[in-house]
């Protein structure tokens, strides 16, 4: 019989009730613990992937806490241009574990909601290795992403926190300071975007293909922004049933 938020809230339902009065007060993120962390290693790479609808995967981003380093093809989805740009982020990525090991330090990469992730990889070790020299197996990604030296923020976060209106990045980031220089430019977006940096003219394609390189390099910095606040306790936002929310 509740049809509406005041209801709710009035209600005194727990949780659901205290995150009813957060989205009415505009809280983003609550706590549900009063202590968040995240794990925490001595080498550590945030990555992203964009790529177009099916077709492929076309840039694959990483920041090392300093550099933003994007692979990235314009055209050639489904060709052996997208396993050879796969090839160069993979080796790179495993170059730098490796390095980590030699050194005797730890090692993770990070993503935030890592289905697109897996599936780009996956399907890159299907279509092209044995085809592009330096595509791995199936098996040796699917033991790559199942290890504790791949770690998907969002399950992190979800487990420590709630958001009134979700947990993506789009929402958490800014909670915890983070703010993309490409401002309104989400899913579709980036399609478009795509299009134009990859048949454009001169002009447009070189402005489209900026555009999406400071979109993806501010998702990585953005998840890397989450897990360190979430290490600093996430202190901004409230703890679920507290007084403030």
């Amino acid at each position: 019989g509740i049809a509406t938020t005041q209801a709710l809230i009035g209600a005194h339902l727990g949780d659901i009730s205290h995150i009813a009065a957060a989205w009415r007060a505009d809280i983003p993120v609550l706590r549900r613990v009063r202590d968040t962390t995240a794990p925490r290693f001595d080498v550590e790479i945030d990555v992203d992937v964009e790529a177009y609808l099916d077709l492929g995967a076309y840039l694959w981003g990483a920041f090392d806490g300093h550099d933003y380093h994007p692979f990235v093809i314009w055209s050639g989805l489904g060709e052996a241009a997208e396993g050879e740009n796969f090839a160069a982020f993979w080796r790179w990525l495993m170059a730098r574990r490796d390095k980590a090991r030699q050194h005797g330090q730890t090692f993770a990469a990070f993503c935030y909601a890592s289905n697109g992730e897996n599936h780009w990889m996956l399907s890159s070790a299907r279509r092209f290795h044995g085809v592009v020299d330096g595509v791995p197996d199936e098996e040796e990604v699917r033991r790559f992403i199942s290890s504790d030296q791949w770690v998907d923020m969002f399950a992190v976060a979800r487990s420590q926190l709630v958001g009134p209106g979700g947990l993506g990045l789009k929402q958490l980031a800014p909670a915890a300071g983070f703010h993309w220089e490409e401002e309104d430019f989400a899913g579709e977006d980036s399609l478009h975007a795509f299009l134009v940096a990859a048949t454009g003219t001169e002009g447009e394609a070189e402005a489209a293909r900026a555009q999406l390189l400071s979109y993806n390099g501010d998702d990585c910095r953005a998840t890397a922004a989450v897990r360190h606040w979430l290490r600093q306790g996430a202190r901004s936002a409230p703890v679920l049933g507290s007084g403030s929310a």
